[in-house]
């Protein structure tokens, strides 16, 4: 069997071989060091930068120099990101630390961020085309759903395996919902009318109010 060896592909079909030792010579070492090289208002920050996100917590118990240098440096952060880098799992990320939370209740988070030369542009003109009443009407439809933010979430795919895998563990018959078919697609227009009736629909229903049972 041939030896495997690692190379990087410099141009189509031409190679150059990296050695191992010249490999681990350029691999950081994961550390628990945050080097933060600027700071700016978190709003600057904009969210399709971010990659994963992780909760911080200090090295050290409540009262330890290591806990009071977190709260110091979490409060001193409140309304603002700092953007550094870290090294971790073999490589170095670009990254960003910014407070999360309530005065009482608050985290520092670290979100590991897709680089400038990563991400889209964004496209400028995207408004050529969008009448006002079109935008009217999506405006009223957000407007339908607004609403506290509720992350509980349910993986619906999951659940319904999940469903499939306990009937066959207990020998049950398995009932396989038929497939819906999408319907035709609707123009804009109408599809936004169609979604405002029925977001108010449901807001007329919330908002109705219980009939009192006669003594």
């Amino acid at each position: 069997m041939a030896d495997v060896v690692m190379g990087y592909e410099f141009a189509t079909g031409q190679f150059v071989e990296l050695l191992e030792a010249e490999r681990d010579a350029n691999q950081p070492n994961s550390t628990h060091t945050i080097e933060i090289t600027r700071t700016a208002d978190a709003s600057m920050l904009e969210w399709r930068s971010i990659d994963r996100a992780y909760s911080l917590a200090p090295d050290g118990l409540d009262g330890s120099e290591a806990a009071h240098t977190y709260a110091v440096m979490t409060g001193g952060l409140v309304g603002k990101v700092g953007i550094g880098k870290v090294a971790m799992y073999g490589h170095e990320h670009l990254v960003a630390v910014s407070p999360q939370g309530t005065t009482k209740a608050m985290a520092l988070m670290l979100y590991t961020l897709h680089a400038a030369s990563d991400l889209r542009p964004i496209a400028q003109d995207i408004w050529a085309s969008v009448s006002g009443v079109e935008l009217t009407l999506a405006q009223q439809v957000v407007a339908t759903l607004e609403g506290p933010i509720d992350l509980n979430f349910v993986d619906e795919c999951e659940s319904g395996l999940r469903r499939i895998i306990a009937a066959k563990i207990a020998h049950q018959e398995i009932v396989v919902p038929p497939l819906v078919e999408a319907g035709p697609v609707l123009p804009l227009l109408d599809a936004l009318q169609q979604s405002v009736a029925a977001g108010r629909s449901r807001l007329a229903k919330a908002q109705v109010p219980a009939k009192r049972k006669s003594a």
